[in-house]
């Protein structure tokens, strides 16, 4: 594979791992509005987890530019607060 296929397959991977992390933030969101409902609140909490479980595992995969490891730091950061602010454990 060349050097430009390989960037633009890292671009799209990286892409959708920002995707994930993005919509395990809505699963966040979701988790702290359903005090109501506990199953709710549980399963977008387990959602979101997978998705960070995932993301941090399939990023080695990946040879990452430092702009695009800092942007996954974060949003991982992110990601793993809330979930530890809504009773999640690492």
């Amino acid at each position: 594979m060349s050097s430009i296929q390989y960037d633009d397959l890292r671009r799209t991977a990286v892409g959708f791992l920002i995707t994930d992390l993005n919509t395990a933030m809505t699963f966040v969101a979701i988790a702290l509005n359903a005090d109501r409902n506990p199953e709710t609140k549980s399963r977008n909490m387990a959602n979101a987890r997978r998705a960070h479980d995932t993301v941090s595992r399939l990023r080695n995969n990946l040879r990452c530019t430092a702009e695009e490891n800092e942007v996954l730091d974060e949003k991982l950061h992110s990601l793993k607060t809330a979930l530890l602010a809504l009773g999640e454990s690492f």
